[in-house]
Formats: C-alpha cells, sequence, structure tokens
C-alpha cells in the first residue's frame, strides 16, 4: 500500500492544513507531471497516483481511513453503530427526505402551470426544512473537523469513531444535496 502522507511529504498525522497539502500537491505535480517527462506510463501512473493521493488526503473521512489501514487498523465493515448525535437525527433525516421527494413527484407530474404554481408552496417548505437539516449537519461536521484537529494519531478508537461520523455525515449532507437540486430544477 502506498503511503499518500510520504508521497505528498505531509506527516502522518489526522489533520494535515488544507493550504499545506495544496502546496504539496502543486509542487509534486509540477515535478511529475507527464509533459515534463518523456511519454511514459510509468509518469503517467505516478501522476495518477499523486491525484489520487491528493484526493485521499483533502477528504477528512479517506484521510482517517488511509491513517488506519497505514497502522493496520483499517475500518471493517460498511459502517458500525450510528453515532448518538446522528441516530438522533435519523427520524428527521427520513422525514425530510421523503417530503422533498414527494414534493418532486408531484410537482414533475403536474400537467399544467396552474397545478405546477399551487404546489410551489409545498416545494419551498421541502427546501426550507432540506437547508435547515444540512446546516445541523454540517455545524456537526465542524465539530468534528476541531475534534480531528485536536486527536492523537494513536489514538485509533477516536479516530475510528471519527472515521464513522464523517462517513455518515458526508452520506447524509450528499443525500440532502441531491434532493435540493432535484427540487431546484421544478
Amino acid at each position: 500500500m502506498t503511503d499518500y502522507f510520504a508521497l505528498l511529504h505531509q506527516p502522518r498525522t489526522p489533520w494535515l492544513d488544507p493550504d499545506q497539502l495544496k502546496q504539496a500537491f502543486h509542487d509534486q505535480t509540477l515535478q511529475e507531471h507527464p509533459d515534463a517527462h518523456t511519454a511514459s506510463s510509468s509518469a503517467e501512473a505516478n501522476f495518477a497516483l499523486i491525484n489520487e493521493a491528493y484526493q485521499t488526503l483533502l477528504d477528512p473521512k479517506r484521510r482517517l481511513q488511509h491513517l488506519l489501514s497505514l497502522a493496520g487498523n483499517a475500518p471493517v465493515g460498511r459502517f458500525e453503530t450510528v453515532p448518538e448525535e446522528l441516530a438522533q437525527l435519523f427520524p428527521a433525516l427520513m422525514d425530510v427526505t421523503q417530503r422533498a421527494q414527494q414534493a418532486t413527484q408531484t410537482s414533475a407530474a403536474a400537467t399544467n402551470a396552474l397545478s405546477r404554481s399551487l404546489l410551489a408552496a409545498g416545494r419551498l417548505e421541502a427546501r426550507r426544512r432540506l437547508d435547515e437539516l444540512e446546516q445541523t449537519l454540517q455545524k456537526l461536521q465542524t465539530a468534528a473537523d476541531t475534534e480531528l484537529q485536536n486527536v492523537s494519531v494513536d489514538a485509533t478508537a477516536d479516530l475510528h469513531r471519527l472515521y464513522v461520523r464523517y462517513s455518515y455525515l458526508q452520506r447524509w449532507i450528499a443525500q440532502l444535496e441531491e434532493h435540493g437540486a432535484a427540487l431546484a430544477l421544478l
């Protein structure tokens, strides 16, 4: 397994400064860009590996997964128990996504301008609820970022717990954004 931290000359820590990571990525891509070398498959492979390393280290969830894997503690299975602060939000998430789906489906099925305009209030309410829940999830992700900055690389249980938290947060935020985009198209 390639150590992406070493590849981009970054410390093997849970938190990386995004600006320093970006600068290291740019430095490496300038050195390894296929146009700077004779056309070879190894130059292209190195360039692709640098891009993969950057994408992995940029994303906190993927960074934690990589860090845990390097230490021989890779997360097992899909996800473990939903973190308590997120479990409490699950009913709200289900309600909001169902309402958004229903508003999207009924608006898409509307056959004329009058019926679409009568459904506009429902779409706006669904969008408002989506935005509120997304803000809540974003705040929880910011709190996870703060915790990630302070956790030790040796605290395997904390790293694993944060990995699970990021897994749920990122998936749920993406779901809400997808439903919001569908509502915006109507």
